[in-house]
């Protein structure tokens, strides 16, 4: 559990430390440019800073189910728990790598909502390409994939992946919607969602895991992924009339 904190602090402080340098570097590239007034430095700060928060709020609803278990647990279940949310994190390994180069794609074509809806469109497609069959694997082979990090009993843990799984499932298929905020302007709504998100999460960690152990800290953690992507996504359909989601997303592009 010590060694867990440190590691959300040791992250928290990383995070904070890049921002700072990565501002400082931006703003010495243009130190002799008409950029460099005070009015724009302020508002990459006051742009920066949201998605900093953001940021930081995602790795607390990372690491708070965990923190909390090793309240609550021995090191071997919590240990056993975070082996199974590792396994789980399969399913939108692709999804992270894919956001990279989508990001600054939306930040470019966000006014053009015929082109943003193309790109979520293909984003989608391609998650559910890349997400659909591993969960399929993680559902039937899901206590051989727990069995093969040397857990003596990996059945017990099979809900535990099972839950989280799904939340991990959900997340994939609502597409970039906290990066289409951040990259068209609404980043104070992502920092806010991310926000609400993280004190349900902990709220409902302290609510679960004392009567489910491990088994609530995974619905604490599916039901706030699940309740972000739902509420991020709603954000993106009001704000540009996209749907990310899988199937849906020619829907948004005819009522548009």
């Amino acid at each position: 559990a010590d060694t867990a904190q440190f590691a959300l602090l040791l992250l928290l402080g990383l995070s904070a430390l890049f921002f700072l340098v990565s501002t400082i570097y931006i703003l010495s590239l243009s130190a002799h440019d008409v950029l460099t007034n005070l009015p724009w430095k302020g508002q990459l700060f006051r742009i920066a800073t949201p998605m900093l928060i953001s940021s930081s709020l995602f790795l607390v609803i990372s690491w708070s189910d965990t923190l909390m278990l090793g309240y609550f647990l021995p090191e071997e279940r919590v240990g056993l728990y975070r082996i199974v949310f590792k396994v789980a994190t399969l399913i939108t390994f692709a999804q992270f790598a894919l956001n990279t180069v989508v990001a600054p794609m939306v930040s470019a074509i966000h006014k053009d909502h015929s082109k943003l809806h193309d790109l979520a469109h293909k984003v989608a497609q391609l998650n559910l390409i890349t997400s659909g069959p591993i969960f399929i694997v993680i559902l039937l082979f899901g206590t051989s994939l727990i069995g093969f990090f040397g857990v003596s009993n990996p059945a017990q843990a099979y809900p535990w992946l099972i839950v989280l799984a799904f939340g991990q499932l959900t997340n994939a298929f609502s597409g970039p919607v906290l990066n289409i905020l951040n990259m068209t302007g609404y980043e104070k709504s992502a920092r806010n969602t991310m926000l609400v998100v993280a004190v349900l999460n902990i709220a409902l960690n302290a609510l679960l895991i004392p009567s489910f152990g491990p088994l609530g800290a995974a619905y604490s953690t599916t039901l706030t992924m699940v309740g972000w992507n739902i509420w991020a996504a709603t954000l993106v359909y009001k704000y540009h009339g996209v749907i990310a989601v899988p199937f849906l997303t020619k829907y948004s592009r005819k009522n548009d």
